[in-house]
């Protein structure tokens, strides 16, 4: 059932940070999305703690959603080697991902180090 694929989906997450990540749900056509976006809204978007992209750990991004270990991993060898990511759309050519799924990812990151 569609409802539980989100239910699951916003629990995996934490709770949903934006309405856009309706988007993500599998099998969720966007059409559909769109329909359930004019009808609710999310009127408390989960909160939670940010990571700071220039010092967190791997296994710190990989524990985010849309984040795999092998992304960490890429992220991590980045640094090393080119120094601080200084804004966060320098994800998308390190990854090589569209705008909006970055877009996702930095709900989850922070350029402040703590």
């Amino acid at each position: 059932m569609l409802s539980a694929r989100i239910v699951r989906f916003r629990d995996a997450l934490g709770g949903f940070r934006d309405a856009a990540q309706l988007y993500d749900v599998y099998g969720l056509e966007p059409r559909v999305a769109e329909r359930a976006l004019r009808s609710f809204s999310i009127t408390r978007p989960a909160s939670g703690r940010l990571l700071p992209v220039n010092s967190a750990t791997a296994a710190e991004l990989a524990s985010l959603p849309y984040i795999s270990r092998q992304m960490a991993d890429t992220l991590v060898a980045r640094r090393k080697r080119a120094g601080p990511i200084v804004e966060l759309g320098e994800l998308a050519a390190l990854w090589g991902l569209p705008q909006n799924k970055v877009d996702r990812i930095a709900l989850y990151l922070t350029l402040v180090t703590e």
